[in-house]
């Protein structure tokens, strides 16, 4: 790295590119990035996305409609004529689901290896020490000794990085007292504002020009004995920007094992996704990305307070980038350790995750409230995405469909359930609803215990015990719940209220906490300027130009609000209707045209 501050110069000299900004404060004017035109500044693109978004849910509650037509006409049918009429289909779409769902436990490349087989692999030191390591980290002296200690098996010391962050002037607890004991030449890094992404990017520009890969790794996450870091897998493709790794959860509680079983499952799934296309995104909890498309994603990065992975890797995939899979090891992490959140009165613990201390919280209210957010992205990539063959072109479009039709499904799943109690009445609407929700989890208990069983005969070393496979059809229930409630969160409130860029550069944290962040130098080099830098100019996005007054920023004032007063900014639809008031008022209809677009933009 340059003798200079982690401005935009060492941005641009990293290989991500510079961000524009605005003096404006809506939604529509906060910073983006020129690298991807669907965050870009350009709002004629921007308005034809959204219209395009609401045209496609116009079009799906039409087709909704003609649905609930069908279902009133069924439920009034009587018993014999509705299995006439709907059996054969029912019957259809249920093997249709349970042979797609099955596909990746007997296609190419299958389960993962055995341990023995994976141990066989040796790691070229050539490649490990182009490899650094980015750990955010928050509340994490507890954990952080024995991570950092597995992770020197693979990385040199100087090539870690431990970025703490909190909204806090000063660290929480002694996190860069432990990181200092485990190695004086590992890197610690606070940030006064509790964000991942900001934390990543931070950790990002700190590390050595020598590092050509990044591998981020959450703080209580822990590297097996036998990682698998294989070069080949970017060299064979320059596509490839990133690989994902197998995830496994510790712990012995009924919660930890059902996490654990759908983790591997999601390992599984990823990697067959990566094989025939691309993955979708690489999991937060690990990844290992080519340096500059990394830090490129960070820097076009909307600045969410979490989803960060999703994120990433659907931007990836807006520039038609791979994604590839690593299952040959796995990493080690842990899960909340309840279902739901805990009473008032009950005794708390560390918060894992940056808050989630339960599933419910972790899914409900973090990670299913974003992807209704990113839908338009995605039927861009249906659209645009160039996989490099004609099969991988069809798979990767397979697997957006199904994902778009499992968000519409989510959003529709009240209005379906409500459709049938009203048309069927007490009588038969509801008796309806039972048989069609235990027939549903029978199908479910059918695909998971056919799953288990395979995984079972094929790789052992994965397989779930007896109870966690015979429950896992009831916790697959529980997350459909979470997963309707998180995706009409975050349409009615999540997008509303959240504005992307939310993030604070360093100007604007000094200014609102009085503190700047401070890079703590290596032991072995801390003489050397280059490791004394201040990360009180990292801009990213960069400050509203010297024109406009900082209070005016893309989010200064509201976060210095928020951190005088405790409460949440004046954003979202409130911004919007200040938009459009102040419009009127000027009656200028150029200017009254952003704010009546506002609302679908905020879908954006």
């Amino acid at each position: 790295m340059p003798d200079a501050s982690f401005g935009c110069d060492a941005e641009l000299a990293s290989g991500g590119q510079r961000a524009t900004s605005s003096p404006g404060w809506l939604p529509h004017e906060l910073p983006r990035t020129n690298g991807n035109p669907w965050m870009g500044e350009r709002q004629p693109l921007r308005a034809v996305l959204a219209f395009l978004l609401a045209a496609a849910v116009a079009c799906a509650c039409l087709a909704l409609s003609n649905v609930l037509a069908r279902l009133h006409k069924v439920l009034r049918a009587e018993p014999s004529s509705l299995m006439e009429r709907s059996g054969t289909a029912v019957v259809a779409a249920a093997v249709v689901v349970f042979a797609y769902h099955l596909l990746p436990y007997v296609l190419p490349p299958g389960l993962p290896p055995s341990d023995r087989r994976a141990r066989e692999f040796q790691n070229d030191p050539a490649f490990l020490r182009k490899i650094g390591v980015v750990v955010p980290a928050h509340k994490a002296a507890l954990e952080i000794g024995d991570v950092l200690e597995r992770m020197l098996r693979y990385f040199q010391p100087e090539h870690i990085v431990v970025v703490d962050n909190a909204n806090s002037p000063s660290p929480p607890d002694e996190t860069e007292a432990v990181v200092a004991r485990v190695h004086p030449h590992i890197r610690y890094a606070y940030v006064p504002e509790g964000h991942k992404t900001r934390a990543l990017l931070t950790g990002t520009l700190a590390l050595p020009p020598a590092v050509e890969y990044v591998l981020h790794v959450d703080d209580d996450t822990r590297l097996s004995d036998a990682m698998v870091f294989d070069e080949s897998k970017f060299s064979s493709d320059a596509r490839v920007v990133a690989l994902t790794f197998g995830i496994r959860m510790g712990g012995n509680s009924m919660c930890a094992r059902l996490v654990d079983w759908e983790f591997v499952q999601f390992s599984i799934d990823r990697t067959f996704q990566a094989e025939r296309a691309t993955a979708f995104f690489c999991h937060g909890i690990v990844g290992l990305w080519r340096r500059e498309p990394w830090l490129a994603r960070l820097l076009a990065h909307p600045s969410m307070p979490y989803g960060e992975d999703n994120w990433i890797g659907c931007d990836a995939m807006s520039e038609s980038q791979r994604i590839g899979a690593e299952l040959r090891c796995h990493v080690s992490t842990f899960a909340p350790p309840r279902f739901l959140p805990p009473l008032p009165c009950e005794a708390g613990a560390r918060e894992q995750g940056y808050g989630a201390s339960s599933v419910w919280k972790q899914r409900a209210y973090r990670w299913y409230t974003n992807a209704p957010r990113r839908v338009h992205f995605r039927l861009r990539q249906l659209v645009l995405y160039r996989a490099g063959s004609a099969s991988a072109n069809a798979w990767v479009r397979l697997f957006l469909v199904l994902h778009l039709a499992s968000i519409f499904a989510a959003l529709s799943a009240p209005f379906v359930l409500a459709a049938i109690a009203a048309h069927g009445g007490v009588r038969r609407g509801v008796p309806s609803l039972l048989v069609g929700a235990s027939k549903l989890l029978a199908l479910r208990a059918a695909s998971s215990w056919t799953k288990a069983a395979v995984v079972r005969v094929r790789a052992p070393q994965l397989a779930p015990s007896l109870p966690t496979a015979l429950l896992f059809p009831l916790y697959s229930s529980f997350l459909d719940v979470a997963l309707v409630f998180g995706h009409w969160r975050g349409l009615l409130y999540y997008q509303p209220f959240w504005p992307l860029r939310r993030t604070m550069p360093a100007r604007w944290l000094a200014a609102a906490h009085g503190a700047s962040a401070k890079v703590r130098p290596s032991a072995d080099c801390s003489s050397s300027s280059n490791d004394s830098r201040s990360l009180s100019s990292v801009d990213s996005p960069r400050p509203p130009s010297p024109r406009a007054p900082v209070e005016r920023g893309a989010g200064a004032r509201d976060e210095a609000q928020r951190a005088e007063t405790g409460g949440e900014p004046p954003t979202g639809w409130l911004h919007m209707a200040r938009a459009l008031a102040s419009s009127l008022v000027s009656r200028s209809p150029a200017a009254l045209v952003p704010a009546v677009l506002m609302p679908s933009m905020a879908l954006s």
